[in-house]
């Protein structure tokens, strides 16, 4: 997202570089040689400074941002350091991961990508070299192992030579020798000592770690258990960090060349961009550098042997001359330092020779070597460079010339005098160098410290800017640019500028910051400059929070600041934008207190409205109340009545029921009386027809009697008399047939009027049933509506309660509406 005018955009081209910070020996020294190389092809150089692909660690991971920032929008090649960034991913997902960036010309560092051009060291030789150092320099046959980190191909690396040389010296391979994945740090090295002490038992004279972190944090955990390093336990690290010299014991060690792999990888990716064609692999040489851990005499102490068995020589200065560059490279120790060429052994040896042929008594040449020595140390110590391996020079220069000397023994004491006065000057230079250190560093220490108080009392965005553009040309940063992201939650879609400072003169820019293009980060108008730029793209978040970027340029040799920088700018700018967001709510606020403010005048208006109508609600309540208590009165007697009613619609049912089933009944016999009177009708006719024939057979008799004569006399009486009895009877037939009609007259009327009487009785039966019916539903009408009138009679009560409570509330409100507003104004007004 940064645009520095790349070479392929008509201006200088822009080299990238990925690391995984600046803080440590391990990135600043890569950063130094592309920085450096770069610089040396008029390229610009810029760092992104993010963290371990694939890590999980803390809020670091928010670093990463930076592996989607650094594209072909704002560089024209890349420098990719494979060994830190497939820490935890390993060299496949590694090798896929970087053709995110083609079609850019890319270089790795340490860990091959597919066909992209390799620069790396010989890392399986150093160790092979170190491991066989502790074996058939020192004798030692228990040797222990301090992994790395898994899927780390360095570490594995390591540890493969680590195997190779046990199996090529016949020393057998332990599991139980081998420390579990380390994190590359001194923690990781104490758990290592106490895994192997502690838990495995583990009988070892010697430690192979798999890097000087790891080696240093086994030397303080054995320390701690007072086990003598070397003296019991020989350690050897890798990387020949800065901490390695200092150690105590100082540390034997692989020295890699960081500062020529970096220098050499931004050369290809410069040679890539001007269309040449580069393929394959650039392997530089490591170096096993001896010191105190592993059992050796420090490397300065074993060169200053003279070798004093040597045939003296003739003419020490001819021979001298005339292998000059010999004698240097032997001086400089080409062949185990890296870096750019040295410009002192030349002068120094040549002001050496002039004052050892002029004498003690020569007033031109006298003190012409010291002097000398003491310029070019007094160069180095203001210009930061480690004066550290004078020491190994002298005592190389030492044994080189000495022998030479041997033939003229006045000349070689002067030599040695001169020789004792140089490490005098060392040991004087080395300790005010050390105290220049201790004192530039407490120096930037404080500057930085004061330029974090100065932020974190900065409460403002432009506030900050203005601190920034003040305070950090103090600690050799002179340029720096701070960009925002328009979307947080997006940050790729875009920037805004709100500082810009080039060579420490500040840009006026507009307030709500400058928009930039996706893919910006230095608009092309603030990069005029006639000499190459470094710059470093610092991600500013805070905690899970992006936030933004610094671009700040890369003068400042102690790569830590710009972590210290990254962090407090990033805190600051968290706490300003906060802080504003604040403010914004504030005037929000404000101008919602006045819209409040009004309102609530109405609201107090309405309130004293309400409390009035709520008083006479309470009244008409009362009112409402009494009514419903005097139709409760009401509804009782009613519901009296209805029970009474009630009663006697049950008396009439009943009633009526019984006269009903007594006419049914009634009706039943008389229709029986009926039916038995037309019996006797039938009987009697029977009976009739019995007489008429008696009646005539009597007259028969009779007519036969008279026939008969006298003999028929007494036959003719007889036959009178039937005739008589069947007269009486057929008289008495019809006189019983007319009573019997008559009465059968009499039931058919009583019949008729039974069942009039009767139908009138069901009539009445209905008309009861259904009054029953009414009066019932009537009657649980009353009860209803009694409790009704009972709840609603309850609810006006509690109405009544209710409006008096809120007629209090109402009041309380209106007074608590009163102290809100004056609040109000107390807040309009402060």
């Amino acid at each position: 997202m940064v645009d520095f005018k790349a070479g392929s955009r008509g201006n200088r081209p822009t080299i990238g570089f990925m690391i995984h910070g600046l803080s440590d020996h391990y990135g600043l020294t890569l950063w130094n040689g592309v920085k450096d190389s770069a610089m040396a092809h008029g390229a610009d150089s810029v760092c992104f400074p993010a963290v371990d692909i694939g890590t999980t660690q803390g809020f670091e991971i928010q670093a990463n941002i930076l592996y989607d920032i650094a594209s072909k929008e704002n560089v024209d090649g890349l420098v990719l350091t494979g060994g830190i960034m497939s820490g935890y991913i390993g060299a496949e997902k590694y090798a896929e991961f970087v053709k995110k960036y083609l079609p850019l010309p890319l270089v790795t560092i340490g860990v091959p990508a597919g066909d992209i051009p390799l620069v790396t060291t010989d890392g399986y030789m150093g160790a092979h070299e170190a491991m066989n150092h502790l074996v058939k320099e020192h004798g030692y046959r228990r040797i222990a192992f301090i992994a790395g980190r898994t899927n780390n191909v360095d570490a594995e690396i390591r540890f493969k030579a680590y195997r190779d040389v046990l199996a090529e010296n016949g020393l057998p391979f332990d599991p139980a020798m081998v420390s579990g994945s380390g994190n590359f740090d001194e923690i990781s090295g104490s758990n290592a000592i106490r895994l192997f002490l502690d838990e495995r038992k583990a009988d070892f004279d010697a430690v192979f770690a798999a890097n000087d972190h790891m080696a240093v944090g086994a030397i303080m955990e054995l320390r701690k258990r007072n086990i003598d390093v070397p003296g019991k336990v020989a350690i050897i690290g890798y990387d020949d960090s800065d901490m390695a010299a200092f150690s105590t014991p100082a540390l034997s060690t692989v020295r890699q060349p960081l500062y020529d792999e970096a220098y050499k990888a931004a050369e290809l990716v410069i040679s890539l961009i001007q269309g040449k064609n580069i393929h394959g692999k650039t392997t530089l040489s490591t170096v096993f550098v001896k010191r105190q851990s592993c059992g050796c005499l420090l490397s300065s102490v074993t060169r200053a042997n003279a070798n004093a068995g040597r045939k003296p020589t003739i003419n020490w200065k001819a021979d001298i001359i005339s292998k000059r560059s010999k004698i240097l490279d032997e001086i400089e120790n080409k062949q185990s330092t890296g870096g750019k060429e040295s410009h002192w052994s030349s002068p120094c040896l040549d002001a050496f020779i002039d004052e050892l042929e002029g004498g003690r008594n020569n007033k031109r040449t006298q003190g012409l070597f010291i002097k000398t020595l003491s310029s070019f140390l007094n160069e180095m110590i203001t210009q930061g460079t480690d004066i550290s391996s004078m020491e190994d020079c002298l005592s190389s220069m030492r044994r080189v010339l000495l022998p030479r000397l041997l033939n003229n023994f006045q000349v070689m004491l002067y030599a040695e005098d001169l020789w004792h006065q140089a490490r005098a000057l060392l040991l004087n230079a080395a300790l005010r160098d050390q105290a220049f250190r201790e004192f530039k560093n407490e120096e930037l220490s404080n500057t930085v410290q004061r330029i974090n108080r100065s932020l974190a009392m900065s409460f403002d965005v432009s506030e900050l800017m203005n601190v920034l553009a003040e305070e950090l040309p103090a600690i050799e940063i002179t340029s720096c640019y701070i960009f925002l992201y328009d979307n947080p939650e997006s940050p790729l879609e875009g920037l805004r500028l709100f500082l810009s400072m080039t060579r420490n003169k500040k840009t006026d820019l507009p307030p709500e910051g400058l928009e930039l293009k996706p893919g910006k980060i230095v608009p092309d108008e603030f990069l005029r400059s006639g000499k190459p730029l470094s710059y470093i793209v610092e991600p500013l978040y805070f905690r899970m929070d992006q936030i933004g970027v610094a671009v700040l340029d890369g003068s400042q040799k102690n790569g830590a600041v710009y972590e210290n920088l990254r962090s407090q700018i990033s805190s600051s700018l968290k706490g300003a934008l906060l802080l504003q967001r604040l403010i914004r709510h504030d005037k929000e606020l404000s101008a919602g207190i006045e819209g409040l403010n009004t309102a609530l005048e109405k609201i107090s208006g309405s309130i004293g409205d309400i409390t009035q109508n709520m008083s006479e609600q309470a009244s008409a309540v009362e009112e409402v109340a009494s009514s419903i208590e005097e139709m409760t009165r009401n509804i009782g007697e009613t519901t009296k009545i209805t029970n009474t009613v009630l009663e006697y619609s049950d008396n009439l049912f009943s009633e009526a029921s019984e006269g009903g089933k007594l006419v049914k009944n009634s009706i039943e016999a008389i229709q029986e009386v009926k039916e038995n009177s037309q019996q006797i009708l039938d009987l009697l006719g029977m009976i009739n027809d019995i007489a008429e024939k008696t009646n005539l057979l009597s007259i028969n008799a009779s007519i036969q009697a008279a026939h008969s004569g006298q003999a028929g006399r007494g036959f003719s009486v007889v036959a009178t008399e039937i005739r008589k009895l069947a007269d009486n009877t057929n008289n008495n037939i019809k006189g019983i047939e007319n009573a019997v009609k008559l009465i059968v007259s009499k039931i058919t009327e009583s019949t008729d009027a039974a069942h009039m009487t009767g139908a009138g009785l069901f009539r009445i039966l209905g008309i009861s049933e259904k009054d029953k019916e009414i009066t019932s539903h009537l009657n649980s009408a009353m009860q209803e509506q009694n409790n009704g009138v009972q709840e609603i009679l309850k609810s006006s009560q509690e109405l009544l309660k209710i409006t008096d409570n809120v007629h209090t509330a109402m009041t309380m409100q209106h007074k608590a509406t009163e102290d809100f507003k004056t609040l109000l104004e107390k807040l309009r007004t402060r």
